[in-house]
């Protein structure tokens, strides 16, 4: 049972796309395992796309900071908005339609892990990193995950 959750801050964040990679692997995996997180992370996640596609809709009254802060760089980002850009928009969907249609869907499904003689299911968000090899140090061992942030680390414990 879960009784520690992140931040709404964090969650909001991470919906935004702008936490570093080791935080970012830590709140997915928490929210894989955590039903009161996904729901909240996914409504974070609707509201960010609904800001970015919508940035002129009526939801200022209940922007976080981050949100206001995104909002006013996409008005800044548009407030030009000649034809030019719009025919450049037109153009670039225009290409991205004419792209095959993707055939690898991307598995979500937990991954099964063996440490130890034990079992374990572990969040999907793993998957890149589970090819690591582990470290025994006594009766921990530990899988570094590549997460290439300057002075962060992010491991995988069995403890």
């Amino acid at each position: 049972m879960i009784k520690h959750h992140p931040q709404q801050e964090l969650l909001v964040s991470h919906a935004n796309g702008n936490l570093p990679l080791s935080m970012a692997i830590a709140i997915s995996a928490h929210c894989d395992l955590c039903e009161t997180c996904r729901e909240q992370l996914a409504l974070f996640t609707e509201q960010a796309a609904n800001l970015a596609l919508n940035p002129d809709s009526s939801h200022a009254a209940n922007d976080t900071g981050e949100e206001l802060m995104h909002r006013e760089y996409v008005e800044v980002q548009h407030s030009g908005g000649n034809q030019e850009s719009a025919l450049d928009i037109d153009a670039m969907m225009a290409q991205i339609m004419a792209q095959p249609a993707a055939t690898n869907v991307p598995n979500n499904a937990p991954i099964d892990v063996d440490i130890k003689q034990q079992h374990y299911t572990v969040p999907s968000v793993f998957r890149q990193h589970l090819a690591r090899p582990w470290q025994i140090l006594g009766k921990v061992s530990r899988m570094r995950f590549d997460v290439d942030e300057t002075n962060t680390r992010a491991s995988l414990l069995h403890i």
